[in-house]
């Protein structure tokens, strides 16, 4: 989400009511899978959990526009929140939005786009203090010179990291995990549109999309491969963000946010079959 909903930015305004609300729902996603879980933010909860998410195991870490947040795996705690979390540095060059993060080895990646698309960044942040840790990458821009940066993530197996472009996509940015150039573009087999969030699992990357079905994809990152995988049931008002791998006791594995303009965020869960 390249703007937050205006009715979303409300939520601050309601921050001394804020409130916890916990939801689960069973519903089926789309032939193959299943939705086992959800859990529902709302208040200043679904501003701080709105744009991007990633975990170490322990912890939960949520983005938003401008900031960071580090919560209990059950979501009943905010341990630390950062609401400027924009480098002074990138924010002088116009970097104003956060995408959907990654971590790594204790360190969080966070991609960092100007309003002009100009010039993404990823940035370096300790996951345990949401520090930055002063380490800012600039991420390679396409051939038109303009580029979003809505997502990062990272196999570490391979020591890359990857992006796209967030419409019209029809190529996959490799990069080095160590400064974040360019190591090769990959063709994708298939365009995809209003890409979201990203993150790697058993080496297929999964791709979060708020296109017409907001649907969700598997690339094969060195094929360039696209796989429909499902398609997320959700209601006209709300737009999909980022996505989290992370496998649980309940057999899901594939963690999704997604935003509704009626002030709340769903986190949803899911499994194959």
């Amino acid at each position: 989400m390249r703007r937050c909903p205006r009715p979303l930015a409300a939520a601050t305004a309601l921050a001394a009511s804020a409130a916890l609300v916990l939801t689960v729902s069973p519903a089926s996603a789309a032939a193959g899978w299943t939705q086992v879980d959800s859990e529902k933010f709302n208040t200043i909860y679904a501003l701080q959990r709105s744009q991007g998410v990633a975990t170490d195991g322990t912890d939960w870490f949520f983005s938003w526009k401008s900031g960071l947040s580090r919560v209990s795996m059950d979501y009943a705690e905010t341990y630390d929140t950062d609401d400027s979390a924009i480098p002074e540095a990138i924010a002088d060059q116009g970097g104003d939005h956060i995408g959907d993060i990654a971590h790594y080895a204790g360190k969080l990646y966070a991609p960092i786009e100007d309003k002009d698309y100009a010039h993404p960044w990823v940035c370096e942040y300790d996951a345990a203090t949401l520090d930055h840790t002063g380490v800012c990458n600039a991420l390679p821009v396409n051939p038109s010179g303009q580029t979003h940066a809505s997502w990062i993530a990272i196999d570490p197996s391979k020591g890359l990291a990857y992006t796209t472009d967030f419409d019209g996509v029809n190529t996959l940015r490799v990069l080095r995990l160590t400064d974040f150039s360019l190591v090769r573009t990959v063709p994708l087999s298939t365009t995809l549109n209003d890409v979201q969030g990203g993150d790697v699992h058993e080496g297929q990357l999964y791709l979060t999309s708020n296109d017409g079905d907001r649907s969700v994809n598997r690339v094969d990152p060195v094929s360039g491969q696209v796989t429909r995988e499902f398609e997320q049931d959700l209601d006209a008002v709300s737009e999909a963000e980022g996505v989290v791998v992370l496998p649980r006791p309940d057999g899901s594995f594939l963690h999704t946010l997604d935003v509704s303009w009626n002030l709340w965020v769903n986190f949803r869960s899911y499994k194959r079959g």
